[in-house]
């Protein structure tokens, strides 16, 4: 069975880098669609004020832009109650962009858990009694790595986040809609820095409270399968 160990290993480590996948844009997920969320930001940075509407409104505007990111709406042509258009034309094109990043993201978030739910039978159909132990061998192995990275990016984000935002969207986005004025855009005004920094510390909260308890179990199956030839 030592030839089996090899291609369980290589089938362990894809198994765990899409759980990873996963639960990154799980995380994602929760607290972009989160209206407890954003309400909270909204007092926070007392948005009412920037953007002179009433909480209320923010909430609408809100409500509309989730249910377009969701599919559940087919454009943010949204008129205020003075009759103007909340969002400009410019706005509008780069949330066509990061709802098509949304369908993506879902899309890859799903079958990546497909790929994961096939790959786990052939893992132990490979090896049968010894599957467990190198699944969480290199789960383990994934989560160190990704405990280095997640530690390289938040050193990064601490010392410029101007710069590491900047170069989030150059990499996710081919054009420069994503470029918007803080003084006339309301996307601005409503989701500002403060907004996204704590976004992200969320979406890391979650994430690696998933990965925490992920990496417990794997270590306990490690430890009760490593004794065993």
């Amino acid at each position: 069975m030592v030839k089996a160990v090899y291609p369980c290993t290589i089938v362990g480590t894809i198994c765990s880098v899409l759980i990873v996948l996963i639960l990154i844009l799980t995380s994602i997920e929760l607290v972009a669609f989160d209206m407890d969320f954003y309400l909270e930001q909204y007092h926070k940075n007392n948005t009412t004020y920037v953007t002179g509407v009433t909480t209320d409104e923010l909430l609408d505007f809100t409500d509309a832009l989730l249910l377009y990111l969701k599919g559940e709406r087919t454009d943010l042509y949204i008129k205020r109650s003075d009759g103007g258009y909340v969002f400009s034309e410019r706005e509008i094109e780069h949330m066509k962009d990061v709802r098509q990043l949304f369908i993506y993201g879902l899309l890859l978030r799903n079958t990546s858990l497909l790929i994961v739910i096939i790959l786990i039978p052939i893992m132990a159909f490979i090896h049968d009694k010894m599957w467990a132990k190198y699944f969480s061998y290199t789960f383990m192995g994934v989560f160190v790595v990704i405990l280095l990275v997640a530690l390289f990016i938040g050193i990064s984000i601490i010392r410029d986040f101007d710069i590491m935002w900047d170069k989030f969207h150059h990499i996710l986005f081919t054009n420069d809609l994503w470029l918007l004025d803080p003084d006339n855009d309301i996307l601005i005004m409503m989701m500002p820095e403060e907004f996204f920094i704590n976004m992200i510390k969320i979406i890391a909260e979650y994430f690696f409270a998933g990965m925490g308890i992920l990496f417990m179990v794997f270590l306990f199956l490690f430890r009760r399968y490593k004794k065993i030839d």
